[in-house]
């Protein structure tokens, strides 16, 4: 297959020509909620746009009242989470973050209040990674 350069100019020209068009249309869409947006954003936003991915997710609201399943157990990432989530039900139990001495009483409520009632195939959390929870902690 073979190609002009004139050919190839004017089909880079329908395309640049579509692109604008597509750009302002956006603008006018945008304009109407906000002027906030200029129009290099606009048009980062229509050249990249076509990597945008539709994720459905929960709410944390829903993942409290009804969590689902680890996913997977490859990685260390859901210890992270429930040593977190921990943390926060201290905090709302005793109204202030937890602190070096209260490591045991994090690991209870950890291991105890939320694997077992929760997540009740799962292992415990090891004291490492609570250990490590005071580190980022503090």
């Amino acid at each position: 297959m073979t190609s002009l350069t004139s050919f190839y100019v004017k089909l880079q020209n329908v395309y640049k020509d579509k692109a604008e068009a597509d750009i302002k249309k956006m603008m006018n869409y945008i304009f109407q909620i906000t002027d906030q947006i200029t129009y290099d954003e606009v048009k980062t936003f229509c050249e990249n746009c076509w990597t945008l991915e539709w994720i459905n997710y929960r709410s944390l609201s829903q993942e409290d009242s009804q969590p689902l399943g680890i996913e997977s157990y490859e990685n260390d990432v859901y210890k992270w989470y429930l040593a977190i989530k921990g943390s926060q039900i201290f905090e709302n139990k005793y109204k202030s973050p937890p602190i070096s001495k209260d490591r045991e009483e994090l690991e209870k409520i950890v291991n105890d209040e939320l694997i077992k009632k929760k997540f009740p195939n799962i292992l415990p959390i090891e004291k490492e990674i609570i250990e490590e929870m005071f580190n980022f902690l503090l």
